[in-house]
């Protein structure tokens, strides 16, 4: 999920994205365990090129980034059943100007594995892509991760 000023992060910049203006969007992964223990979990993804890792995260668990690749590694480890671990981090995008008019991506897919401890089987998800699109229960317009020229207004 992807926030703006309502997590463990100050953000900052213009909301819909300006393209060629930063902005910073706080962005949060979850785990959430069933009825049955998990354990040894791993989620590993990876930021587009105009996303910049600012090194800032909050919550459970180990964070590996290689600023080369952009590969992003989140070892949530064990999960309780019935709990759920979340990571929180910091990123800012700069869209380009190639991208006006399109929903902005900040995170590309997710892929989990993890081990259920009752069964003995692993355990593997994935997510789609990540829009900055903002959740409109938070005040935000629908289409708010829609790139916008520079200059453009908020009609």
């Amino acid at each position: 999920e992807a926030t703006y000023g309502t997590g463990a992060f100050v953000d900052r910049g213009p909301i819909p994205p300006v393209a060629t203006e930063e902005t910073t969007y706080t962005v949060s992964l979850a785990v959430s365990a069933g009825r049955n223990n998990l354990s040894g979990g791993v989620v590993t993804t990876s930021l587009p090129p105009y996303v910049r890792w600012l090194d800032q995260t909050d919550g459970a668990g180990s964070v590996d980034y290689n600023s080369v690749s952009q590969q992003l590694r989140w070892v949530a480890g064990d999960v309780p059943a019935g709990e759920t671990r979340v990571l929180s981090f910091q990123v800012a995008v700069t869209p380009s100007l190639t991208q006006v008019g399109e929903r902005l991506i900040i995170m590309n897919r997710q892929n989990l594995r993890i081990n259920d401890d009752f069964t003995g089987t692993q355990l593997q998800d994935s997510a789609p892509a990540l829009t900055a699109e903002l959740s409109t229960e938070a005040g935000f317009t629908e289409g708010n991760s829609t790139v916008r020229a520079p200059g453009a207004t908020n009609d």
